[in-house]
C-alpha cells in the first residue's frame, strides 16, 4: 500500500507533462497554419512601391534646365560625367506611363518640366515639322521618344489635349515620317551620313502609332504599316533581334488594335518564342538553379515588349498569355533587389541621392537614368497589360 502511494503522483505528473506536450504541440500547428494563410505582401504591391521610389528618385535629380541627372557611382552618389539625349527623352516615356498609371501629382510635376526642357530644344525643320536638336545633333528616336512621353501625358488627362500640345505632337510626328525611306526604315541620323538603327525602327513605329490614336492622321498609320512590313521581312528573317524587341512588339501590338492583321499576330508569337529561346528560358534556368548567366538589371528591357505581346496574346492565346505572365512575374520579383536602399534590395547606402535608382550592373558600381526608365515601364506594363 505505501509503494502505490509513492508511484501514484508519479504518474499524474507524467499524465501532465503529456497532456502538456499535446496542447504544445497543437498550439505550434495552428501558429504554422496561421502564419501560413497570414496576408503576405504581395507582388503587385512591392511593384507598387518601388514604382513610387522610382520616381521620386527622377524629380530629386532633376536639375533646374528639366532634363535628369545621367549617371551616379551608385557607393557615394557622386555624379559620373556623361549624357545622352536619346535616354533622356525616354525618361519623358516612363515618367508619362507612371504619371497615367498612378496620377501623382508630383509626377505630374517632374513630367512637365522635362516636356518644357524639351521644347526648348525643338528646332523648325520645315512649315510642317520639328524635330529635338541637341548640341547640334538631330536623332529621330530623340524626338520619337519625346512623342512618347508627350502622347502617354495627353492620353492621362482629356485637359492636357491642349491645342498646343496636339500641334507641338503633329509637328514632331510629321517629323518622324518624313525620316521613313522607300524600304520602309526610319533614318535616324543624317550625319555624316544617313543612318539606319534598328532601336529607332521600333521607336519611332511605336512613337507613330501612339500619335495615330489621338491624332488620326491617316499618313501616319501608313507610315507604321510601311514599317512593318519592312519588319516581317528583315526582322521576321533574323534570329532574336534584342535592338527591335521591345520597341518594335510595343508597335505591333497597338499596330494590332487598330488593324488585327494574322501576319502581325504571327510576328508577336513568334517573336516571343525567340526572346524565349535567347533569353528568356536562360533567364528562368538562372532563377531556379542559379546556373548559366546570371538575371543582369537590364533585363528590365526586354520585359516591355514581351508585356506588349502578353497583352495581345491574353485575347489570342490564353496558354502564351499565362507563359508570358508568368516569366515577367518571375523576373520582376528578381529585379527588386537592383533597386537601392528598397526593402528588398541587397545594395545600401547613406548617400541620399541613389536612394530608389536602378543598379547598371550586377555589382552596382553605377546607376543610370536609362536602367531606371526601364525598369518603371517595365512595372507598369505588366501591371497594366498583364494583371
Amino acid at each position: 500500500m505505501k509503494k502505490k502511494q509513492q508511484t501514484t503522483p508519479d504518474r499524474i505528473r507524467i499524465i501532465w507533462v503529456f497532456v502538456l506536450l499535446i496542447l504544445i504541440t497543437l498550439a505550434a500547428a495552428a501558429v504554422l497554419r496561421l502564419i501560413s494563410v497570414w496576408p503576405k505582401e504581395t507582388l503587385d504591391s512591392k511593384l507598387r512601391g518601388s514604382i513610387k521610389r522610382e520616381s521620386a528618385w527622377f524629380a530629386a535629380n532633376q536639375t533646374p534646365a528639366g532634363d535628369f541627372v545621367y549617371e551616379r557611382f551608385a557607393g557615394t552618389g557622386e555624379i559620373k560625367e556623361g549624357n545622352n539625349i536619346v535616354r533622356q527623352a525616354g525618361a519623358l516615356y516612363g515618367l508619362g506611363q507612371v504619371y497615367a498609371f498612378t496620377k501623382d501629382p508630383d509626377v505630374k510635376q517632374t513630367l512637365e518640366k522635362g516636356l518644357e526642357y524639351f521644347r526648348l530644344l525643338t528646332a523648325t525643320v520645315s512649315a510642317e515639322s520639328a524635330a529635338i536638336t541637341h548640341e547640334e545633333s538631330t536623332y529621330t528616336n530623340t524626338t520619337a521618344l519625346v512623342v512618347l512621353g508627350l502622347v502617354e501625358y495627353m492620353e492621362s488627362d482629356e485637359t492636357h489635349n491642349t491645342t498646343e500640345n496636339l500641334e507641338y505632337l503633329v509637328r514632331l510626328s510629321n517629323y518622324l515620317v518624313a525620316t521613313q525611306v522607300s524600304s520602309g526604315a526610319y533614318v535616324n541620323s543624317y550625319n555624316p551620313k544617313p543612318q539606319e538603327s534598328d532601336y529607332n525602327n521600333g521607336e519611332t513605329m511605336y512613337a507613330l502609332i501612339r500619335s495615330y490614336a489621338l491624332t488620326q492622321k491617316q499618313e501616319y498609320l501608313l507610315s507604321v504599316k510601311r514599317m512593318a512590313n519592312y519588319a516581317l521581312h528583315q526582322y521576321g528573317q533574323q534570329d532574336f533581334n534584342g535592338s527591335f524587341f521591345s520597341w518594335g512588339m510595343a508597335g505591333f501590338s497597338y499596330l494590332y488594335r487598330v488593324e488585327p492583321d494574322s501576319r502581325y499576330w504571327e510576328f508577336l508569337s513568334g517573336s516571343a518564342d525567340k526572346y524565349m529561346n535567347a533569353r528568356g528560358q536562360g533567364y528562368e534556368r538562372y532563377l531556379r538553379e542559379k546556373k548559366n548567366n546570371p538575371v543582369i538589371p537590364g533585363a528590365s528591357v526586354f520585359l516591355e515588349g514581351v508585356s506588349h505581346i502578353g497583352w495581345v496574346a491574353k485575347e489570342k492565346d490564353p496558354v502564351l498569355y499565362r507563359k508570358l505572365r508568368r516569366h515577367v512575374e518571375l523576373l520582376l520579383a528578381h529585379l527588386l533587389q537592383y533597386e537601392i536602399n528598397s526593402p528588398y534590395g541587397k545594395y545600401k547606402t547613406t548617400a541620399e541621392s541613389v536612394n530608389g535608382a536602378v543598379c547598371s550592373q550586377i555589382t552596382c558600381e553605377t546607376t543610370r537614368l536609362d536602367f531606371m526608365q526601364h525598369n518603371m515601364s517595365a512595372m507598369v506594363l505588366y501591371l497594366k497589360f498583364l494583371k
